[in-house]
């Protein structure tokens, strides 16, 4: 009981100023303020979010759109015969310098 006494004393006591004496400014304004734009903010990403949704549960999102302008890049077929001629021939050179240094240099050893 000395409990809900109390309570009922500091209750009306117990507000927040509505004006602030040092700097002059109005509490509740500035928190209404900041409220709103919080909330104006989770809308916002809540109505992007269910759009996002939608699209992506529909399957469109993540198709492109084609143009008939669009071209194709073909390749042309000499110079890829070119260069699979220029590293054939390479591979065959670094085998031949292989057999060529593996059968006609002798390890030398150092220490003697």
């Amino acid at each position: 009981m000395k409990f809900l006494e109390k309570f009922k004393k500091t209750k009306g006591t117990a507000t927040i100023k509505k004006f602030d004496q040092e700097t002059g400014e109005k509490v509740f304004h500035d928190w209404n303020i900041m409220v709103v734009v919080f909330a104006l903010a989770l809308l916002v990403v809540v109505a992007f979010d269910g759009y996002l949704f939608v699209r992506v549960n529909q399957g469109d999102f993540f198709i492109a759109e084609t143009t008939e302008e669009s071209s194709v890049l073909t390749i042309n077929r000499k110079t890829l015969i070119d260069a699979n001629a220029f590293f054939e021939k390479r591979q065959k050179d670094y085998e031949a310098s292989q057999n060529v240094s593996a059968s006609s240099t002798p390890e030398i050893d150092p220490s003697l």
